[in-house]
């Protein structure tokens, strides 16, 4: 399916870059960690194949909900497209652009050992941008925050990224994108919002209003 194609390789996807220019990005990371000294923890890798989760979308005028028993909560206009698969880490994908397919937000989930922390989430999402080799990855910004009540952090930055759009179509792209962290019930949350770098200040009020109606159940 095309719409699911895409939002999978921008996760996953292996591109080519010099690991060390995103170890020194992170070492500014350190700073956003504040007391959770992570630099001294060894992530435990969460299971890699995810148990299905039953969702259900429910549009009241123009607006919808969607609930997942992955144990979140979303509220986005109707008017925007959507896909959704409880059965992979992305559990679902909004898309802000009718004109271009790559401008959306998608949510993820990745099972976390017992004894996993923010800064142990943390380690595991660094680790997974490392093991992503992305070109040109400069990072925008980062801070901490909350995310419907719980810690978070946000990570914005830009890369070049192969999009595919389709079995046989993939293009390279650069992307400015924004993660969002969190963890409940040994349960990592992540929220990305991504567009190109043109569109990304035009898309992100919407974005932000759609992210804040983020709820875990």
């Amino acid at each position: 399916m095309e719409t699911f194609i895409v939002q999978e390789i921008f996760i996953y996807a292996e591109l080519n870059m010099d690991r060390r220019k995103i170890v020194g990005a992170f070492a500014v990371a350190a700073l956003m960690t504040l007391a959770v000294a992570t630099a001294g923890c060894t992530s435990t890798s969460p299971s890699p194949t995810p148990r299905p989760f039953a969702q259900t979308a429910t549009t009241t005028g123009n607006n919808t909900t969607l609930t997942s028993d992955a144990g979140f909560q979303i509220t986005f206009p109707s008017k925007y497209r959507y896909d959704q698969n409880g059965s992979t880490p992305v559990k679902f994908y909004l898309y802000l652009d009718p004109n271009n397919t790559v401008t959306g937000l998608n949510i993820g989930t990745d099972a976390q050992p017992a004894n996993a922390t923010l800064g142990s989430l943390s380690d595991y999402y660094y680790g997974r941008l490392l093991d992503q080799h992305y070109q040109n990855f400069t990072v925008v910004s980062q801070s901490n925050g909350t995310l419907a009540g719980k810690p978070a952090r946000t990570l914005t930055f830009q890369a070049l990224i192969p999009v595919q759009y389709s079995e046989k179509e993939v293009r390279n792209q650069t992307l400015q994108v924004q993660e969002i962290w969190t963890l409940n019930n040994n349960t990592g949350y992540i929220i990305t919002y991504k567009a190109p770098p043109s569109d990304f200040s035009k898309f992100l009020p919407e974005a932000q209003k759609i992210v804040n109606s983020f709820q875990l159940r």
